[in-house]
């Protein structure tokens, strides 16, 4: 099927998708204001970026800087299929709060199982979730695919004051777990960086702040089921966007869904 498709998200619009299958989205030498990450899925082709030809392959992810010349040239457009992820660039220098060090392109080889998880990101990026968590999947994908601190004239470190902070910041999570809660909020409220909280959040309870969010409205929400409360009220007094999130949340956790542990319940 030759086609190109768009996403972007009105709430949150700091990233926009890009999916071809057997089609050239652009034919001339270009460059975009935003960074671009590519997933090529089938397929090779050969990029010309700078004045220097690279061949990137299937099961191969792309990053190039914004401004950066290029243009692609698919070996067999009808063998070629990849997804595009345009991200901002003040954006992405609020992860870290200082502006990023420039580069041109970087090609990192993945597995079966790299493409399948970062495809399944992806998807998870074109569905209705709230900000923090789409914010820490779009950091999740470059640090996963690129390290991010490489691209900043900063190193990670870890000490007793960054681990007091992580405490901090669990802290507020647990008495604000049904608030909207983003991670500007948490940087704003810690004084770290975006990517700071969410590596040392993982570093110190093996989760995102996000997901420990997630975890505490689950829970809570299973106690509000026992009681035989409503679930649409559930869903809005836990921060849900919407009953079919809550839902597929709740069967994540617990393996069925809230209507059944209702009805189980009574």
């Amino acid at each position: 099927m030759r086609e190109v498709e768009y996403y972007r998200d009105r709430n949150f619009p700091v990233f926009e998708i890009k999916s071809c299958d057997e089609m050239i989205h652009s034919s001339k030498q270009h460059a975009h204001q935003e960074l671009s990450v590519g997933i090529v899925y089938r397929g090779s082709s050969v990029v010309y970026c700078e004045r220097i030809k690279r061949k990137v392959e299937s099961n191969n992810a792309v990053f190039i800087d914004s401004g950066v010349m290029h243009d692609c040239n698919p070996t067999n457009i009808n063998e070629w299929k990849f997804k595009m992820l345009y991200l901002k660039r003040d954006w992405f220098e609020s992860i870290m709060s200082m502006r990023h060090k420039g580069f041109t392109m970087n090609i990192k080889k993945m597995d079966d199982n790299d493409v399948s998880l970062i495809n399944n990101m992806i998807h998870d990026l074109q569905s209705n979730c709230s900000e923090i968590e789409k914010e820490t999947i779009l950091i999740s994908i470059l640090d996963y695919l690129f390290k991010i601190e490489d691209y900043f004239s900063y190193k990670f470190y870890k000490d007793g004051h960054d681990i007091d902070a992580s405490y901090k910041i669990k802290k507020f999570i647990d008495n604000n777990f049904t608030e909207k809660i983003s991670l500007e909020n948490l940087s704003e409220y810690s004084g770290f960086s975006k990517y700071h909280i969410i590596r040392l959040f993982r570093q110190n309870f093996n989760t995102t702040p996000h997901e420990y969010q997630i975890l505490l409205r689950i829970n809570y929400a299973k106690e509000e089921l026992k009681k035989g409360k409503n679930i649409s009220e559930i869903t809005q007094s836990t921060g849900f966007f919407d009953q079919s999130h809550f839902t597929k949340k709740f069967k994540q956790y617990f393996g069925i869904t809230p209507l059944k542990y209702l009805l189980s319940t009574n």
